[in-house]
């Protein structure tokens, strides 16, 4: 979804997906992997697929907030990094517009779009 945004923006993510499963395999979020690979082969619906198998740590990373019903709160434990964004002005607009409305963070937006994203993908 977020490549296809990127794509369609004239701005592709840089991240292939695999690249992104040796990342993560790197820093050992993945719970098992064939030899040389970062998937794994599994029967799902009665045909063999490359799968990945992430590491419970990271699902518990991305584990929901109960405490604040209207937007999902994700709990995600570590240190916190500055990172830049480069977006087109509709988007930006967008984000400020409901950061001001709904008296959330752009950071808070920024993370849920994320985790949303990661667990469409990959859940």
């Amino acid at each position: 979804m977020v490549q296809k945004l990127g794509r369609d923006q004239g701005r592709p993510l840089a991240v292939t997906p695999k690249t992104l499963w040796k990342r993560l395999a790197e820093k050992h979020l993945l719970s098992s992997s064939d030899k040389n690979q970062n998937t794994i082969r599994k029967t799902i619906n009665g045909r063999r697929r490359r799968v990945i198998h992430l590491a419970s740590r990271l699902r518990e990373l991305l584990k929901v907030d109960p405490s604040e019903p209207a937007l999902p709160r994700y709990l995600i434990p570590g240190r916190r990094i500055t990172k830049s964004l480069v977006t087109v002005a509709p988007l930006d607009d967008l984000v400020k517009a409901y950061s001001k409305q709904y008296n959330v963070s752009q950071k808070e937006i920024y993370e849920i779009a994320l985790v949303k994203f990661f667990k469409k993908i990959w859940f």
